[in-house]
């Protein structure tokens, strides 16, 4: 898969990050659950020193997978690395961000995917606290902009369940990937994601072994096994 087919439907991307940080000797866990199905794999832009990045980069890419690079820092700095990173290491999708337009171009010249934040608020802990109108109104402008998809933490807001949120989403943009960033850690909510037709990130739930007991690598296959028998 390649392109918006990686998050077409109902995909896992697998996040070698815990707290809203890539972990420390992420390699080596990718590297203990690399032999599961699980095609997209990813980390943060923030929590190890580039070098790093572009090592665990190439791991990721020479086991065939899908690359990932999530974005949870809105500035322009960032955004000129983001480019420069994905270009130099082979990044598949960019997702976060708020939308950029510079951004935007860049990533498409490289041919890579781009799925900025809707109705995502700056600043950390994710959170949305935008109305529906606010939240239809980003989705709007992102299909104006031609993205390739949308990521939005659907289960962070104060007041809308994330069912509520995404069926709403839905509905306008029956056919727009969508990936669902964070939270997405039960059985529960990944049948929703099947359900709602999106795709989702997921892991520190695989950290903290909260789909079953055992290792990451374990979790990682309970998942794996999961989505099979899911689809």
């Amino acid at each position: 898969m390649a392109g918006k087919e990686m998050i077409t439907g109902t995909q896992e991307v697998i996040m070698l990050t815990d707290n809203d940080l890539t972990v420390d000797n992420a390699a080596e866990f990718f590297t203990s659950a690399k032999d599961e199905a699980t095609i997209n794999w990813g980390f943060k832009s923030v929590g190890q020193p580039h070098d790093v990045m572009y090592a665990l980069a190439e791991v990721i890419k020479a086991a065939g997978k899908n690359l990932f690079l999530e974005s949870i820092t809105y500035t322009q700095e960032e955004y000129k690395f983001l480019a420069e990173f994905s270009k130099k290491a082979g990044v598949n999708c960019v997702l976060g961000t708020i939308y950029d337009k510079g951004l935007h171009e860049a990533l498409n010249e490289i041919g890579v995917l781009y799925c900025p934040f809707i109705a995502k608020t700056p600043g950390l802990p994710g959170r949305i606290i935008k109305s529906k109108d606010e939240i239809m109104a980003d989705l709007q402008q992102a299909l104006d902009a031609g993205v390739g998809g949308v990521s939005i933490p659907a289960y962070m807001h104060d007041e809308m369940s994330g069912k509520e949120i995404l069926s709403m989403i839905r509905k306008e943009a029956p056919e727009l990937p969508i990936l669902v960033a964070g939270r997405v850690k039960t059985y529960e909510r990944i049948d929703e994601m099947f359900e709602l037709n999106t795709s989702f990130t997921i892991g520190g739930a695989l950290f903290r072994a909260e789909l079953g007991e055992g290792s990451f690598a374990d979790n990682v296959r309970i998942l794996s096994d999961y989505m099979k028998k899911a689809r």
